[in-house]
């Protein structure tokens, strides 16, 4: 991890859950919170970082997101948006 005016490094572990898998994920920071969106095991599923873990949300995606999608921070960072081929929506979380 770089500070963030560039000028100390820390290394950092990060750990996921057993039941997700961040690979190929869309990722947004909202609300000054990092969120993953889909997975390669479920497209649907939600995950933040809580300080060096990865946990997933209860609640879930209602189409499914794939990697050549992107998610953006909108609104200030107080919202997603997900933006693909196949949907253009808003995610408030």
């Amino acid at each position: 991890m770089i500070s963030g005016d560039g000028s100390s490094r820390t290394g950092a572990k990060i750990t996921q859950s057993a039941n997700f898998f961040p690979k190929k994920s869309l990722h947004a920071m909202v609300n000054d919170r990092l969120y993953f969106f889909g997975d390669e095991v479920d497209r649907r599923i939600i995950g933040v970082l809580n300080g060096c873990n990865t946990d997933t949300v209860n609640v879930m995606l209602n189409f499914d997101v794939y990697f050549y999608s992107t998610a953006l921070s909108v609104e200030n960072g107080t919202k997603s948006r997900i933006l693909s081929f196949y949907v253009n929506v808003n995610v408030e979380l």
